[in-house]
């Protein structure tokens, strides 16, 4: 284990802590608490949980930290309940570094059913075939692990890497690096196999490609919705869960989208931010399990108001329900 200080030791441990509880929670309203306009619709919400959980998983076998030597970013593990093994632990932790892109797949999931319910209502009837669903899952794992596929090639550490790092970690961590699980991206390599900008470069516009497609299914959503000859209470409905997607789709970007390219890039102009990065970053990273569902239970009537009952709060029924605009539009 490598100790980098306080806060990049305790913050993790306890919001996985937190999201474990959180998560199996919010899979547990919506499963019993669905009302039943809402249909298998719930099942695509609790996909999320389920990712979340995953990565949480993850988090607490592969916790992630950086480092920045030689114009070099520096992914390392400095605590797993599985340390010794360093080359199953080396690959969870690339794992971990895709859960960015599954997070993005499974949010573009949710956008492109609701694109179908406001703009092509037919499609949803079948949306949750057997078929389909396969189509949908082999769809989310090939986008999200396209990220292992380019950091197996371009930043897999071999033997003569860890040679050459090795007085460095010995200088700052007293260890070894033939003990440390880590992944790198040199951005002095000019090797096209090796050039780390090459590899982080591609890791990127994977994540990005997920955003724009996004983008561009919430401009027709938001087209469609003025245009649509329905009622002015409606129209509202329909912007304000548009608003709220757009809302959860942004928690993403701020919390592991823009950290992850901050720690991931700095390297590359020779800053040494790596305390700023175990700090404050890596902890934003670990948030987003924890912050989502918050989000989601929040956002949708049912969920909220199952919240509220239990903690004794009485609230007056809004029809903001997600559930509410998917009947509606069908009807």
């Amino acid at each position: 284990m490598i100790y980098i200080g306080l806060a990049h030791f305790y913050i993790p441990k306890i919001l996985c802590i937190f999201s474990i509880l959180i998560n199996t929670f919010f899979i547990t309203l919506a499963y019993r608490k669905s009302s039943l306009s809402i249909g298998k619709y719930k099942y695509l919400l609790i996909t999320f949980s389920l990712v979340n959980l995953f990565t949480t998983i993850l988090e607490t076998i592969a916790q992630l930290s950086t480092e920045s030597f030689q114009f070099s970013c520096i992914v390392f593990v400095s605590d797993s309940l599985i340390y010794k093994y360093r080359d199953l632990v080396q690959f969870l932790l690339a794992l971990r570094c895709s859960m960015v892109a599954y997070t993005y797949g499974v949010i573009s999931v949710h956008f492109l059913y609701r694109y179908f319910a406001i703009c092509q209502t037919h499609l949803t009837i079948s949306f949750f075939k057997p078929q389909n669903i396969l189509v949908i899952v082999c769809s989310v794992v090939l986008y999200g692990s396209t990220p292992v596929f380019i950091i197996a090639i371009w930043m897999w550490p071999d033997q003569e890497t860890r040679l050459k790092l090795n007085h460095n970690f010995l200088e700052k961590y007293i260890e070894t690096t033939e003990n440390i699980p880590f992944l790198i991206a040199d951005y002095q390599q000019t090797e096209l196999t090796k050039n780390g900008l090459i590899g982080m470069g591609l890791a990127t516009i994977v994540s990005i490609s997920s955003i724009v497609f996004d983008g561009v299914l919430a401009t027709k959503i938001h087209f469609a919705i003025k245009t649509w000859n329905m009622s002015d209470n409606l129209k509202k409905l329909h912007r304000t869960m548009l608003i709220t997607l757009i809302a959860q789709t942004s928690i993403p970007s701020i919390l592991t989208f823009f950290p992850c390219a901050i720690s991931w890039f700095y390297p590359f102009f020779n800053l040494d931010l790596s305390y700023v990065s175990n700090s404050i970053l890596m902890p934003m990273i670990s948030a987003y399990p924890v912050i989502d569902p918050i989000v989601i239970t929040f956002a949708l009537t049912d969920y909220r108001e199952a919240v509220f009952k239990i903690f004794g709060r009485k609230t007056k029924r809004i029809s903001d329900n997600l559930a509410t605009v998917l009947e509606t539009t069908q009807l």
